[in-house]
């Protein structure tokens, strides 16, 4: 860039507004956050959302063998009646849990759409 182009670049800096140069830091500032949203979406398709099916996979996948494994129990006489109750308290608790982790999990993946929904709207409203 030549002496003449970058006076000529300064003074056309310096005799600009003070709307346009808010308008310049108001577009910068714009562009940030597309990009910082852009990332986040990005973010949730690619590593929340799989992440979060993987783990409803494992923990539906724990939940049918544990249900087997509590009609098992039924049929398990333990050394006495009280170990009985447990063994079945115990595997009915286990069922309990994966259960109540499986609907956890559900309210994260849909927590997670609902944020990608929000952000890709604001991401239309700041390239409008």
């Amino acid at each position: 860039m030549g002496k003449k182009t970058f006076r000529t670049k300064v003074l056309a800096r310096l005799n600009k507004s003070e709307e346009e140069i808010e308008e310049d830091m108001v577009d910068e500032k714009i562009d940030r956050y597309i990009i910082e949203i852009e990332g986040n979406i990005s973010t949730i398709n690619t590593v929340e959302i799989p992440n979060f099916n993987r783990d409803i996979k494992t923990a539906e996948n724990n939940l049918k063998y544990e249900n087997k494994r509590l009609e098992a129990s039924y049929e398990e006489l333990g050394s006495d009646f009280q170990n009985y109750t447990n063994n079945i308290k115990r595997s009915e608790q286990k069922v309990e849990n994966l259960k109540a982790e499986v609907s956890a999990i559900k309210v994260n993946i849909a927590d997670s759409k609902e944020e990608k929904e929000r952000l890709e709207s604001l991401l239309t409203r700041l390239k409008s």
